[in-house]
């Protein structure tokens, strides 16, 4: 008897009954209905087959929905809000999540508080406030960096903390001018900067040792074309694994009268660092955006 080739879609098709089917476990498989990789997240629902961030809003009642908690943005057709925690999160907060890191969720905020949340098990946050200011935060090599942009009037710091959100590793790293965000592809750490009254600007760091991230000097403009249209300022951005894009938030500082922390991003777009730009992405009112790697 001749042997009839059966499509893979068909050999989710069980005759015998659903209880029959068994989830392949390993990576993600986008269209099985199973959440292969265990993360809680299934299908398109998954940042392996959708690309994610983490936003945080801008007002005591977020644009999107009106409720002020940790949203993740599904990045689908339509783009989607979806709840992340329900712990209430204060406006103006930056936000990351990297559980290959850690099991946390670090939110900082510009009153100068640092939360770490067990994700999506809305307990109530792990307060804790640091010495210092911060206002923005990314992992790098093994490391939650935590972004103080004036540790004086023209010198930012990156402080570096392990896994627990609380134990920083010293020295940390001072930088000269003032910082905004933070954002990692894995391999470099890339800093925005401001300085009154020019546009903003990205430095790159690579690995170093002992000390933390160096800076290589090569500094990377912001996209002209978001420029000339509309906005000066690279309020945030974030790396977005699948894909393998930066989707940043942009604003109008207007030439540095408006301060940094006061800003909403006016424009959401994924651009490069050659200074192409992708489509605008229509998904609310955000204040940041952050890395959601569950």
């Amino acid at each position: 008897m001749a042997f009839t080739p059966v499509a893979p879609a068909d050999l989710l098709q069980d005759d015998a009954g659903p209880d029959m089917f068994v989830c392949p476990p390993g990576a993600e498989i986008c269209n099985d209905g199973c959440d292969n990789d265990g993360n809680g997240y299934k299908d398109a629902d998954d940042p392996a087959c959708t690309p994610q961030m983490l936003v945080t809003y801008t007002s005591t009642g977020d644009p999107a929905t009106g409720t002020p908690m940790l949203w993740r943005l599904v990045l689908d057709n339509p783009p989607r809000v979806e709840e992340f925690d329900p712990n209430p999160v204060q406006p103006f907060a930056m936000a990351n999540y990297n559980k290959a890191f850690s099991a946390l969720t670090f939110v900082v905020y510009a009153s100068g508080e640092l939360d770490t949340l067990l994700a999506g098990s809305g307990l109530a946050p792990i307060l804790t406030t640091p010495t210092f200011r911060p206002r923005d935060l990314c992992t790098f090599n093994d490391e939650l960096i935590v972004l103080e942009p004036r540790s004086t009037p023209l010198t930012s710091t990156l402080h570096r903390m392990k896994a627990d959100g609380v134990t920083e590793i010293l020295p940390a790293v001072t930088m000269a001018g003032v910082a905004s965000a933070c954002a990692s592809d894995g391999d470099q750490l890339y800093v925005a900067f401001y300085q009154i009254p020019t546009h903003s600007f990205i430095e790159v760091f690579t690995k170093g040792g002992a000390n933390g991230p160096v800076d290589t000097g090569n500094a990377i403009s912001m996209p002209q074309s978001i420029v000339d249209s509309c906005c000066d300022r690279l309020l945030d951005f974030a790396y977005i694994k699948k894909g393998g894009m930066f989707i940043g938030l942009f604003a109008n500082g207007e030439g540095g009268s408006i301060g940094d922390q006061l800003l909403s991003g006016s424009l959401m777009a994924p651009f490069a660092f050659d200074g192409g730009v992708g489509p605008s992405i229509d998904a609310g009112v955000w204040s940041g955006v952050g890395e959601f790697l569950p």
